[in-house]
């Protein structure tokens, strides 16, 4: 039973990587950063602050959006892995799961449903009823794109606003003389010393 699940753990693995990483719809992404969703210096939608600390979940510290992405991939990946293993019946069952939280997650941000189309969905529901790999996998890549598209459009505003500290806020201790610094201050001594390091590495070859 270990073998079998390490001999398909690798192809599974491959598929899911080059559905949600290969640059072949890098292209199509960066076209639709340009025209969709909104202006590149614009925050991201004021409804997602529902969903992230503090206002999530009674300001517990819970990104509840982002738990939702890692929910629905799930079911998503669980489509491959169960085709991979002629388990039709699962399969079938992981895409029921899918689409309902697709639509789900397409209503928590109500400036984004447009990026959640339906149609490629359907289209892997399609594919998936004949069985044949040849027409799921291609289906299923369909939907990574628009998965994709979304993530290459906002992901990094998101994860600006809601995961990453401010990094004015943020003070660091000199190691040797036990001060506090800002970061900025930090690491532009930090270079100062790295590139004297290399000034006088250089400057003793030429003795």
């Amino acid at each position: 039973m270990v073998k079998k699940y390490v001999v398909f753990a690798v192809p599974v693995l491959v598929i899911v990587l080059l559905t949600f990483m290969y640059p072949a719809y890098r292209t199509e992404g960066e076209e639709h950063s340009k025209k969709a969703v909104r202006d590149i210096d614009a925050p991201p939608p004021v409804s997602l602050d529902a969903f992230h600390p503090p206002a999530a979940e009674g300001g517990k510290r819970i990104p509840v959006y982002m738990f939702r992405m890692f929910e629905i991939n799930v079911p998503f990946t669980g489509i491959v892995v169960d085709l991979f293993e002629n388990d039709l019946e699962n399969a079938t069952a992981n895409f029921e799961a899918f689409k309902a939280q697709y639509q789900e997650v397409s209503k928590m941000v109500p400036e984004w449903e447009g990026q959640f189309p339906m149609e490629p969905v359907e289209k892997l529901g399609e594919a998936l009823s004949t069985g044949d790999p040849g027409l799921v996998m291609p289906a299923v890549g369909e939907v990574g794109k628009v998965c994709g598209r979304c993530h290459h459009a906002n992901m990094v505003d998101v994860q600006q606003k809601y995961h990453w500290k401010n990094f004015h806020d943020i003070t660091i201790q000199d190691p040797l003389t036990n001060e506090e610094h800002g970061f900025a201050q930090f690491k532009l001594a930090l270079n100062a010393n790295f590139i004297g390091i290399d000034l006088n590495l250089q400057r003793l070859n030429l003795q």
